[in-house]
């Protein structure tokens, strides 16, 4: 079931080679990113607060995937919200490692822990445009379906078109359809 748009607030951010420069998905980085999820963690509690009683990730590597465990922390204690995943297509993490960080056995673990999982694409992607297409089209369900939006980005370079990203056309995409934005820094 999709949430109430103006209670939900959702995330957008860096792949993990955007967070941590040197071998973003080697194990002995999980400190690293286990720090986001704790910095993430008063965030989220402050919107439930405010009563947000949803939240969607994209399920992709990096920042997706650390806010979705940051909001799975919190529902452990504040049973009522909605941990939620908008996939963009079927089999998008069939080309990552099968183990490890990011990996396909730690998005299936997601997948089980999420309270929905909405499908956004009707159809696998094929190429890379269609992917990349597919991609946009999940951020921008998930800006439709939420009021707040969380995004990791370091500055305000998002703005300007010429800065090329799935997150920052994603918040352009957010601030021209009116939604709240808050940058994770």
């Amino acid at each position: 079931m999709k949430p109430n748009q103006t209670m939900t607030a959702c995330f957008t951010g860096h792949r993990p080679n955007g967070i941590v420069a040197n071998r973003p998905y080697d194990e002995s980085n999980r400190p690293e990113y286990q720090k986001i999820i704790d910095r993430l963690t008063p965030v989220i509690e402050d919107l439930v607060n405010a009563g947000y009683t949803a939240f969607i990730t994209g399920g992709a590597q990096g920042f997706d995937q650390l806010a979705f465990w940051a909001v799975n922390k919190v529902k452990n204690r504040r049973q009522e919200i909605q941990n939620i995943v908008y996939v963009p297509f079927k089999g998008q993490e069939l080309r990552w490692a099968k183990k490890g960080l990011f990996s396909q056995h730690e998005y299936s673990l997601m997948l089980k822990k999420a309270d929905y999982v909405h499908i956004c694409g009707k159809t696998d992607a094929t190429d890379f445009r269609q992917t990349v297409k597919m991609l946009m089209h999940r951020n921008e369900c998930m800006v439709n379906d939420s009021s707040y939006v969380i995004a990791q980005f370091e500055d305000d370079t998002w703005i300007s078109p010429q800065t090329k990203s799935g997150t920052a056309n994603c918040l352009r995409y957010a601030k021209q359809m009116g939604k709240t934005i808050r940058l994770f820094r």
